[in-house]
């Protein structure tokens, strides 16, 4: 194992009669050269207190029984492939979950760049032109975020889906408080 070499074996159960098969892995970045006669593994017997209820030779799906050569996955192949196939639905699920994450938060970032450029096109032209009441750049700047808001908030929730309710309190705390503030500033404007 210090050399990177990694053995596996099977336990074998009471009844079972086969060659004994060793999964021996190269874990390291070289090359590891065995030789003829090499110790990379040991063999443990374990003395049983009693005589098996059932054996592995009498066991339905005994499929590894006087093996000769490696058989693969035996009898079990079907289980195995029902295994791998739940694997690869829970992997494609979280691909999925990710994926649709990584689109929300571009379209969260597109969202923050086009309301910077919408806030600070509309404030250049209001001072510029500079007829226009501080009043009307307030209202106007506060309904320009209650929009961004409202728009992220529909990414948030419809699209990055937050496991965390916290999180769309906090986003309902602050749309409300915007569209308030947005009320109160256009009212005293008209």
């Amino acid at each position: 194992m210090r050399q990177g070499l990694k053995v596996d074996g099977p336990h074998y159960q009471p009844g079972h009669v086969t060659y004994a098969f060793l999964r021996v892995q190269n874990i390291s970045s070289q090359i590891i050269l065995l030789a003829q006669g090499m110790r990379i593994a040991q063999i443990i017997f374990e003395q049983l207190t009693q005589i098996p209820d059932v054996p592995y030779s009498a066991q339905p799906k005994a499929a590894f029984q006087d093996e000769d050569r490696y058989k693969g996955l035996g009898n079990y192949k079907e289980d195995y492939e029902k295994e791998t196939r739940k694997e690869v639905k829970r992997a494609k699920e979280d691909i999925e979950g990710l994926s649709q994450k990584i689109y929300a938060n571009v379209l969260t970032i597109m969202g923050i760049m086009v309301a910077i450029f919408a806030l600070l096109t509309i404030n250049y032209q209001a001072f510029t032109q500079a007829a226009v009441d501080f009043r009307y750049i307030w209202v106007m700047n506060l309904t320009l975020a209650l929009c961004i808001v409202i728009m992220l908030g529909l990414i948030l929730i419809f699209i990055n889906k937050p496991e965390n309710k916290k999180t769309v309190w906090i986003y309902i705390g602050i749309l409300a408080l915007l569209a308030i503030l947005t009320v109160i500033v256009s009212l005293r404007l008209f």
